[in-house]
């Protein structure tokens, strides 16, 4: 039987070549996955690092790659390794992530992650955005992105982002193109699972291509061994990858970090703060660690009002524990839950107490007001958002389309333009001049960038006919709504993750909408994590409306009843004299936790809070449940 012996020519790079029956390995430093999909198995990718970071496969294929197997993942196909195992990816200091991808498509495209894609919580992703490659490492209050060039010319490149201390690299087949700094002290501290080929809850910018060789490291890898790496697997030398790496243990001491877990943001002034962290070390406990945990609960002064004390204890192995305390109720007012380890204060959260009928009823007051200035917006609108039927030729069948509007029985519809927008654009005009005879208000619903992959037919184009030209668009919309009056607001989904819409260019596309029609409003889609941000930015001045998804964002704020009111309130004193559309998932989704606030309650909250209930896929079927809780609050409602 013939044997290898493996050489290495620098730490962490492993050329394998025959010689007999004697064998010797260099060791792996400081490798936490090492995904090579050589296996084959078409459901769990093996992790050969020996850390058990073993992946589930999503949907994904095997075939053939770069070296050995690869995946091949097509549009909400993906790997994830979770389950509490993403908690060993958390990088106090130094880290490395490589891939490598084929790639044609120009969508936005994750290829390792280990972000939930909003807030503010620190982490990092590899991928391709705005048609070239990214690097993006995210902290507390901040992100850093570098970027490198356009790789979609379906050949295979090899890429690697380093983080070492505060410097930032990016390497595309060898050689690096981008620096950067990034001040954050731990990347990777938010509760995303890590996956390969998209990121989020909702397979955000999904891979479309093929990927290999996916490794990450708590260390920084040098560019003598990623450009010892390519050339080595370049030239076609390495071998698949079927048993696990030996491995030289990092020097590093241990490093412990906490990680929120299951837990609300807002509490009433009538219950119990109940908190959930999860403690969690840079790397597997090389013996048993026992650490003393202080909870505390301060208030705007900075002053302990409330902590408890436990021992966080890690056996051998492991690497995350779950700690859980409660605090007897508080009075209203805002505090932080500060969770200190050792002498660092390692997690600070915010929590709102509220009495929460109080909060209510300020809102329906803020809200008549309003109704009373004679704004129509706060009269009493109940608006389905997308729904559309289409014909089998692909457009939009108006006719059948309001006549489900006429049966619902609202007096507002969201059109979406989103999976054939050129024809879905064209049928607008026609749209609106049914709606008005019916007595129904249209509002418009445009894709960002990072939505272009629910583009059915692109006919070259991203997003036809204008693309990301969102100043066209303006222009486009604003002319239908000369022609017709009862289009009245249009708006743009996931503003603030898009990084096109700066400050200066949202500025345009407000003034082009109000030159040529100053009653069209403009709305963006911000959420509650971001809305303060955005309104210090300056972008309020260039919005009339922002809406945001209650039932979606409030999956990490913490899904209780109660949030709605305490986020509208949040929404009228952060956004004055703005129009105020708080979006609620109608359809239960596999992402959202079981807990989910009452359907009934949440439009109801809405309408009578803000006088906007915005229906997020509404089925528009009379024997659908959902249907008939929307179809009876609507008919109690034009009774008053």
């Amino acid at each position: 039987m013939k044997r290898w012996i493996v050489l290495g020519l620098v730490v962490g790079v492993m050329v394998t070549v025959r010689l007999g029956a004697q064998e010797k390995v260099v060791k792996e430093k400081g490798l936490v996955a090492y995904w090579s999909f050589d296996e084959g198995s078409k459901s769990i990718a093996k992790d050969y690092s020996g850390n058990g970071n073993d992946a589930n496969i999503n949907g994904a294929k095997i075939v053939d790659g770069m070296c050995g197997k690869a995946l091949s993942i097509g549009s909400g196909n993906y790997a994830v390794c979770g389950g509490g195992l993403e908690l060993g990816f958390l990088f106090p200091a130094d880290y490395s992530l490589e891939v490598w991808v084929k790639q044609s498509s120009k969508d936005p495209q994750a290829y390792i992650s280990k972000w939930t894609g909003h807030g503010g919580k620190p982490a990092w992703w590899l991928g391709y955005y705005q048609d070239i490659v990214q690097f993006g490492d995210y902290y507390e209050g901040g992100q850093a992105r570098i970027t490198g060039t356009d790789i979609a010319d379906d050949q295979w490149h090899y890429l690697v982002g380093v983080r070492e201390s505060t410097n930032l690299s990016l390497y595309i087949d060898g050689e690096k193109v981008a620096e950067g700094q990034s001040p954050g002290e731990v990347s990777g501290d938010n509760p995303a699972e890590v996956k390969i080929g998209c990121f989020g809850d909702r397979t955000g910018w999904p891979f479309k291509g093929l990927i290999d060789e996916v490794r990450v490291y708590c260390r920084a890898l040098t560019e003598k061994e990623i450009k010892g790496r390519y050339d080595l697997i370049k030239s076609g030398k390495k071998q698949a990858t079927l048993e696990v790496l030996p491995s030289e243990d990092i020097e590093a001491p241990l490093v412990f970090v906490a990680v929120e877990g299951e837990m609300e943001m807002l509490y009433d002034t009538k219950e119990s703060i109940k908190c959930s962290v999860f403690i969690a070390s840079n790397r597997p406990a090389s013996k048993k660690e026992e650490k003393k945990v202080l909870l505390l609960l301060t208030n705007e002064k900075d002053e302990i009002v409330d902590k408890t004390e436990v021992i966080a204890t890690l056996e051998k192995g492991e690497r995350k524990k779950e700690l859980t305390a409660s605090f007897s109720p508080k009075k209203q007012e805002n505090y932080n839950l500060e969770v200190k380890i050792g002498d660092k204060i390692r997690m600070k959260k915010g929590i709102i107490v509220k009495d929460i009928d109080v909060l209510s009823k300020e809102n329906i007051k803020i809200r008549e007001e309003r109704r009373k200035s004679g704004n129509p917006f706060y009269r009493g609108i109940v608006s389905p958002y997308a729904g559309t039927v289409y014909k089998k030729d692909g457009y939009p069948d108006i006719d059948a389309t309001i006549a489900k509007l006429k049966d619902l029985g609202v007096n507002c519809y969201t059109y979406l333009i989103a999976y054939q927008p050129e024809k879905e654009l064209a049928y607008l005009p026609d749209f609106c001049k049914k709606a008005v005879e019916e007595g129904i208000e249209v509002w418009g619903y445009l894709l960002p960038p990072s939505e272009f992959s629910l583009v059915k037919e692109k006919q070259n184009k991203k997003y036809p006919p204008f693309d990301d030209d969102y100043l066209k668009w303006a222009e486009a919309l604003a002319k239908i709504s000369l022609q017709y009056p009862n289009f009245t607001l249009w708006m743009i989904d996931d503003f603030v993750g898009n990084s096109v819409f700066t400050l200066d260019y949202t500025r345009e596309i407000y003034e082009v909408t109000k030159k040529l029609n100053p009653k069209l409003c403009f709305g963006a889609c911000v959420y509650y994590s971001q809305v303060d941000k955005f309104m210090e930015s300056g972008y309020g001045s260039y919005v009339d409306a922002i809406l945001w998804g209650y039932r979606a964002e409030s999956t990490k704020i913490g899904p209780a009843v109660k949030n709605l009111p305490l986020e509208i309130n949040h929404y009228y004193k952060t956004c004055p004299g703005k129009i105020l559309i708080p979006c609620i998932y109608v359809v239960t989704r596999g992402w959202e936790p079981k807990d989910m606030p009452d359907l009934e309650y949440a439009i109801r909250a809405a309408y009578e809070q803000t006088g906007i209930a915005w229906l997020y896929c509404l089925p528009l079927n009379p024997s659908n449940s959902r249907y008939q809780v929307a179809k009876k609050l609507i008919e109690e409602w034009k009774k008053k």
